[in-house]
């Protein structure tokens, strides 16, 4: 026979929230340059696209496969700045 106290019921349930909390996304940023590989030269207008898959909420649940898509492209002097989750 397993018993549970109440002070290990309470710390599981911690527990997992905190693992749930692991799998939301906080949005992060990516900054940089795109240069031609022969050149070294900016290139201008490069379209730069991530695409993740993993935890996300939908309709207020926690749901596995949520897909976030983040695009940007360069600047006259390939300079970008890519926001993602």
């Amino acid at each position: 026979m397993i018993r549970i106290s109440t002070s290990n019921t309470t710390r599981l349930v911690l527990l997992v929230l905190l693992l749930g909390l692991g799998g939301c996304r906080l949005e992060k940023q990516l900054d940089g340059q795109v240069v031609d590989f022969a050149t070294g030269l900016p290139l201008a207008d490069a379209r730069l696209s991530v695409l993740q898959t993993g935890w996300g909420v939908s309709d207020g649940r926690l749901v596995w496969d949520k897909t976030f898509r983040s695009s940007t492209y360069s600047d006259r002097q390939g300079s970008f700045r890519l926001r993602y989750r």
